[in-house]
């Protein structure tokens, strides 16, 4: 036949070309984040607890030494677990990414 019988015997092995660990994310547009702080110096201020800093399960919020928290977009899974934990103060704003600009999912 004209196509490699790897992909009809899978014990044979992987093809280079597939990956067999589940696909890693990457963000569709840099720069362009979905979601942000509302207001920095609340979570500096008046957030004692920082919630965000360990609920998020991809680890986006960091909290800094100086009381201050860090958010890097780049590994969000666009679950909303910090939209649910910030009831407090509800400063995380949220913007669903516009149709095709969502998470990517890229193999290797």
């Amino acid at each position: 036949p004209s196509f490699p019988l790897l992909f009809f015997f899978p014990s044979y092995g992987a093809p280079r070309d597939l990956h067999p660990f589940p696909p890693r994310r990457s963000s569709a547009l840099p720069g362009r984040a979905h979601i942000r702080i509302a207001d920095p110096s609340v979570c500096t201020v008046d957030c004692h607890s920082k919630p965000c800093t360990f609920c998020c399960p991809a680890g986006c919020y960091t909290k800094e030494g100086d009381g201050r928290v860090t958010l890097i977009t780049d590994g969000c899974m666009e679950c909303g677990t910090c939209r649910i934990i910030c009831t407090e103060f509800r400063n995380i704003q949220w913007e669903y990414p516009r149709g095709g600009y969502g998470i990517l999912f890229k193999f290797g």
